[in-house]
C-alpha cells in the first residue's frame, strides 16, 4: 500500500442504516466499500485489494464468520473484524478459530472506537505487507548474490588452471606433478621459493581446483608481517 493512498475498507451487513454509520464514521480517513450481503462482498474482494475488512455476525443467507471464510481464500492477508450483538463466548471463539479474525467489536459500537480499531487494523496489514516486500527483496538479493558467487567461482577456476601457469622445465614438471597429488585431498601444502617465481600463482591453483574451491582463499604477504 502507497503512503499516498488511503486504506481501502470493506463493510458488509444487511442493514443499510449500519453501512451508513460505518460510512460516516470511516469515509474521511479510509476509502469505504459498503455492501449489504457476503456474496456481493466476495465480488468486491475479486476487483478490489482491501486492506480491512468489516462484518456483522448475523446477516441473512451468510454469517460473518462464513462470510470471513470465503473471502480468507480471495484475500487471505486482509484484516478481519466481526462486528457483533451477541455476548456469546462461543460465537466469539468461533470467529477467531475459523474466519481468523483481528478483532470484534460488539454492539452498539462508538464511532471513536470503531476509528482507532480500524485504524490498527490498517496498520497491521501495512506492516505485514511491508514485511512480506522485505523479505521477497531479500530473497531476490540473496538469489542474486549467490549467482554472481557461482559465477565468480567458475571465473576463478577457469583463470588458475593448470593451462594459465607456464613452464615446461624439468622443475615445474615436477610441481605439475605433485600439485595434481594433492589437489584432491585436503592436505596443507607448504610452498618454498624466492619472490616472484609463482607461489601464490601456484597455491591458487591447487586451492580453485580441489575441494577446497569452495572455502574463500586469502593471500598474505608474510614479509610484510612485523
Amino acid at each position: 500500500m502507497e503512503s499516498n493512498k488511503r486504506p481501502k475498507i470493506l463493510a458488509v451487513d444487511d442493514e443499510q442504516s449500519s453501512l451508513n454509520a460505518i460510512y460516516r464514521t470511516l469515509r474521511r480517513e479510509f476509502e469505504v466499500f459498503l455492501s449489504l450481503n457476503g456474496h456481493s462482498a466476495l465480488e468486491i474482494l475479486k476487483n478490489e485489494e482491501i486492506d480491512v475488512i468489516l462484518a456483522d455476525q448475523r446477516m441473512p443467507e451468510m454469517s460473518g464468520v462464513a462470510f470471513f471464510q470465503r473471502a480468507i481464500a480471495l484475500q487471505p492477508a486482509a484484516m478481519r473484524i466481526l462486528i457483533t450483538g451477541y455476548t456469546d463466548v462461543d460465537t466469539i471463539i468461533q470467529a477467531v478459530n475459523e474466519g481468523q479474525i483481528f478483532h470484534y467489536i460488539s454492539k452498539p459500537w462508538e464511532p471513536e472506537d470503531l476509528r482507532i480499531t480500524v485504524r490498527r487494523a490498517g496498520e497491521q496489514y501495512r506492516l505485514i505487507k511491508e514485511n512480506k516486500r522485505l523479505l521477497r527483496e531479500l530473497a531476490e538479493a540473496n538469489q542474486r548474490l549467490q549467482k554472481e558467487n557461482v559465477i565468480l567461482h567458475q571465473e576463478m577456476e577457469r583463470q588458475y588452471t593448470f593451462d594459465n601457469i607456464i613452464g615446461n622445465s624439468k622443475a615445474m614438471h615436477d610441481v605439475f606433478r605433485l600439485m595434481k597429488k594433492v589437489i584432491p585431498t585436503s592436505t596443507s601444502v607448504l610452498l618454498l621459493g624466492e619472490t616472484g617465481t609463482g607461489k601464490e600463482l601456484i597455491a591458487r591453483a591447487i586451492h580453485f581446483n580441489g575441494p577446497r574451491r569452495e572455502k574463500m582463499f586469502v593471500a598474505q604477504n608474510c614479509g610484510a608481517l612485523p
